[in-house]
């Protein structure tokens, strides 16, 4: 299709569709017409006075006559030449709100494609975008090149930023209709773009105002061609750059090769920026800014998307995925609340194009290290939570399954092999390689020591294959065969044990509920090492745990790489990462870097093991350094003496620490070295006073090869917290719904009564009976109907016994009784009596 600028050559149709307005507005002014499209033929050939139409009826006319099966078939012969007759002061007359032809006729699209194109109205706009597009090819050429040392033609980041802002963003943003209300961007974003889609698909009248509810306008805007154009050449710039600064990255990790002002991420100098622009002049403003250029991503990203999970570096859709997670990250870090949606970044459509498998697949295949490559899943921002879970569920079935087909080859192999070794030899090198699961068997008075009996030195080919557990007491040989529901009581037994007091292994914040690894804890480093493997284990096999970790633990756990050390990621944790489980040490160190410091000495406090000192940290924090304390001020937590024996340091021994006296003496907190204090106190809180068993857990973690690491990468650091805790709301209709039924129907009258009974219950008695029925502590963060919850009509018509369960099965054996109180009453007591074991009722 023809198309120029500044000519009066334009494209086929919209040729035809100016000639067709012209014609129905104006005529063509001769007598012997008889085309009844044009105005001049209408007049001839109608007996009665003929009305000239108003020049939205014409846009609309023309648009039908331009898109029909015969589009040239009622042009007028007899019109030749269009003068510049302009519209712009004819009256375009009452408009209905709920007319789709009339909203889409008023458009700024079609608007333009019905006018000349040699209407001065229109040209100043079209030049500009051309000039536009001209700059950005400047910038596109250099945003992907940059020499060795720095030159006087590199643009760095921040000048490509400023060129940025100028030539395309600040531009655009001042065309966009209705930057003062929310409501109309929520819905385009949650119903429209979102998606995928063009228009809404509810079937209701959705009337358009242009001052109140101007949505029409913004799609017309979201969807204007040239404007789409100019972003995705924009978004090109970014994507290059940003490919630029991945392979620097790679090359040389300490970006030498980079001028000093072009060494933080384009991307985020870019969405800083964004986020500075402010057209309310309130605190919402630059958020609504924010929002709407995120609308507008999503939109490019939709019409320039190949439906490929899989996508080249440096491209639009790069730049695109880049700034989101950026501005994300911005919005995040400006406002604690926001007005806006959670799923403002979400696109639900790339889920409706490509199945979890398809994506699974890719994903694991996709190498990281390939610098020409990208994945949507590097992205986590753009999915749901729920998303996330699936996907990474079928990631680690992907990988089970590779390892259960490991053992089906070895199997066939030997099979087809014949009998070649003998058996002690046999069973000793091969038989592990044909066990298609790693079955453990447990006891509930020994289940640490079992477990540690039996995963540890466990090779990592029979870690990875599907987890099976027999878990039963030794005394009585209860055993239960898993089927999944005794995995999720043995996972809350181990936690249990390894939370509790006793155990001294991890402490407890009384107020806000969050655990976190026990300073000086006396137990030793396998201990935390088995602690983090059995983490993993519960991670790979789709376990939620019942446990609440801080988030930035979950920081340390998602971002560490091997090459990295937990030190470089705790140095970027700031005082409102600690809000969740040190709130109190949080406004205190507000208060010193917010007042004047006085008679405060650069140490940190530190109780373990009955007693309480001052802690002093080496200069040097690289490892063995990192294991040392420095301690003073010994006193018992009572408020007495130590005898001498524990004033010296020397003589504690506390697994993985070297202790030792002061270094010297303590240095004073000052105005000047405040700020890195409060760094320091970070450091101590989140690392520095359980660096040993920290390091321990995460050694046993990630060593044990379970999940790897760009599998786990999916997750954001709250998302993974999500995702292994899970939630403590349970809906019960929710549950309801995913209920199913053996010997009873779901619309009896029995089990209606049973549903009424049980949602008359407070929570926490629903989650009792969850627990009776399935074991399960906490709710997959993915809701209650991940679970399995069966029903089941009991045998037995002695109405004395009481309701059983089958936790193995996630099942409730239940009697029918003749009334709702005796149902209940009978109900309570087999929660009271059978909330451990199997549920035998």
């Amino acid at each position: 299709m023809e198309s120029t600028i500044g000519s009066t050559v334009v494209g086929s149709l919209a040729d035809l569709v100016t000639r067709y307005n012209y014609q129905v507005l104006h005529g063509c002014g001769n007598d012997a017409c008889t085309e009844v499209t044009c105005h001049t033929g209408n007049t001839n050939t109608s007996r009665r006075p003929v009305r000239r139409p108003k020049p939205r009826t014409a846009r609309a006319t023309a648009l039908c006559q331009a898109l029909s099966p015969r589009p040239r078939a009622h042009l007028c012969k007899h019109l030749i030449d269009l003068d510049d007759g302009s519209n712009s002061g004819r009256d375009e007359g009452p408009r209905d709100p709920s007319s789709l032809i009339q909203l889409l006729c008023d458009t700024r699209s079609v608007r333009q494609l019905t006018a000349r194109p040699s209407n001065v109205g229109l040209e100043p706009e079209l030049e500009e975008l051309h000039q536009r597009h001209a700059s950005l090819s400047d910038l596109l050429r250099s945003a992907g090149s940059a020499p060795p040392l720095p030159a006087d033609d590199f643009v760095d980041n921040a000048d490509l930023v400023d060129r940025l802002m100028q030539t395309s963003f600040t531009w655009l943003i001042d065309r966009l209709p209705s930057l003062t209300r929310a409501a109309p961007w929520i819905m385009i974003n949650r119903d429209i773009i979102s998606k995928g889609l063009a228009y809404p698909q509810r079937n209701e009248n959705m009337p358009s105002d242009d001052s109140y509810n101007p949505w029409a306008a913004i799609l017309d805007m979201l969807d204007h061609g040239p404007y789409l154009r100019l972003i995705g050449k924009t978004m090109a710039v970014i994507g290059r750059r940003s490919h630029l600064e991945n392979v620097l990255h790679r090359q040389d990790p300490q970006r030498k090769l980079y001028p000093d002002p072009g060494r933080q991420s384009i991307a985020l100098m870019l969405a800083s920026a964004l986020g500075k622009i402010n057209h309310a002049g309130d605190v919402d403003g630059s958020e609504l800014v924010t929002f709407a250029v995120v609308i507008w991503l999503k939109k490019a990203f939709a019409r320039t998307w190949n439906t490929n999970p899989v996508f080249k570096s440096g491209g639009a859709i790069h730049g695109i995925l880049e700034l989101l997670q950026h501005l994300e990250e911005d919005m995040s870090r400006r406002r604690q609340t926001s007005s806006l949606p959670s799923d403002v970044y979400e696109m639900p459509l790339i889920n409706a194009q490509i199945d979890p498998l398809t994506m699974a697949t890719s994903y694991l295949d996709w190498t990281p290290t390939n610098s020409n490559q990208q994945h949507v899943m590097q992205y986590p921002i753009i999915f749901s939570m729920k998303q996330l879970s699936l996907h990474f569920r079928v990631l680690c079935h992907l990988l089970m399954r590779r390892s259960h087909s490991l053992a089906d080859a070895a199997v066939m192999l030997r099979g087809r092999s014949g009998v070649h070794f003998e058996e002690a030899e046999l069973f000793q090198q091969l038989r592990f390689s044909e066990e298609h699961y790693l079955l453990i068997s447990v006891s509930r008075d020994e289940i640490l020591e079992d477990t540690w009996t039996q995963l540890w030195q466990r090779r990592k080919a029979e870690l990875r294959r599907p987890l099976r557990v027999r878990l039963g007491e030794r005394s009585e040989l209860e055993i239960g065969h898993d089927l999944g529901g005794v995995q999720i009581e043995y996972f809350n037994l181990v936690c249990r044990e390894v939370f509790a007091a006793q155990a001294q292994m991890l402490t407890t914040n009384s107020h806000s509920g969050i655990s976190y690894f026990r300073p000086g804890s006396l137990q030793p480093l396998y201990m935390f090492e088995m602690f983090g493997l059995i983490v993993a284990l519960a991670l790979y096999n789709g376990i939620t745990l019942p446990v609440r970790l801080p988030e930035v633990f979950y920081t340390i756990l998602s971002r560490l790489n091997k090459s990295d050390s937990s030190l470089h990621l705790v140095g970027e944790f700031q005082l409102q990462d600690l809000n969740d489980t040190w709130a109190d040490e949080v406004r205190s160190l507000q208060s010193i870097l917010n007042d004047e410091v006085e008679d405060l000495e650069y140490s940190f406090p530190l109780e373990a093991n009955g007693l309480r000192f001052s802690v002093q940290y080496p200069v040097a924090r690289s490892e063995p350094a990192r294991y040392e304390l420095h301690i003073s001020d010994i006193m018992l937590i009572d408020g007495g003496r130590p005898d001498a024996s524990h004033c010296n340091p020397t003589y504690l021994e506390w697994p993985g620490w070297r202790l030792s006296g002061p270094s010297g003496e303590a240095e004073v907190v000052t105005a000047e070295n405040k700020t890195r204090y409060v760094q320091d106190y970070i450091y101590h809180l989140c690392y520095g006073s359980v660096a040993p068993q920290l390091d321990a857990f995460l050694k046993g973690f990630h060593g044990c090869g379970l999940i790897p690491r760009k599998v786990l990468a999916i997750f954001q650091d709250h998302q993974l917290k999500s995702h292994l805790e899970g939630s403590d709301h349970l809906d019960i209709d929710e549950l309801k719904a995913a209920a199913r039924y053996d010997g009873y129907e779901a619309k009896s009258k029995y089990i209606q009564m049973f549903w009424r009974v049980v949602s008359s219950w407070p929570e926490k008695k629903q989650k009792l009976l969850l627990k009776f029925v399935t074991a399960a502590e906490r709710i997959p963060i993915t809701g209650a109907s991940q679970l399995t919850f069966v029903i089941k009509k009991a045998a037995t018509e002695n109405l004395e016994s009481l309701p059983a369960s089958s936790t193995c099965f996630g099942t409730l054996i239940l009697p029918r009784y003749p009334t709702a109180e005796i149902l209940q009453a009978k109900l309570s007591l087999a929660l009271m009596y059978g909330s451990e074991g199997f549920g035998t009722g």
